[in-house]
């Protein structure tokens, strides 16, 4: 992005929008990313290399209001959310 990165847009629309949800597509499986991205107060955290169905099924959960993890005990964090309290699940 030509002026930040998601993360830095991440802040700026929760500021301008507090109730929009916002999920974050990545590349990276590192979990201090997907930590930094749930500090921003994002809903939840999906790798560009799962399978697209399960990102329909994660996406709908998420409007929805649910907050899950997906797949409990993996090492990868991708799909963990959090809900709009901030708790994890």
């Amino acid at each position: 992005m030509p002026d930040g990165d998601g993360l830095e847009a991440t802040v700026k629309i929760k500021f301008a929008i507090p109730h929009i949800k916002i999920i974050i597509l990545s590349v990276s499986d590192n979990v201090q990313d997907f930590f930094e991205a749930i500090k921003r107060s994002t809903q939840g955290y999906l790798l560009k290399n799962m399978e697209p169905e399960y990102w329909l099924d994660y996406i709908v959960s998420i409007v929805q209001g649910n907050s899950h993890i997906p797949g409990a005990g993996s090492q990868n964090p991708a799909g963990i959310c959090r809900s709009e309290a901030g708790s994890y699940r």
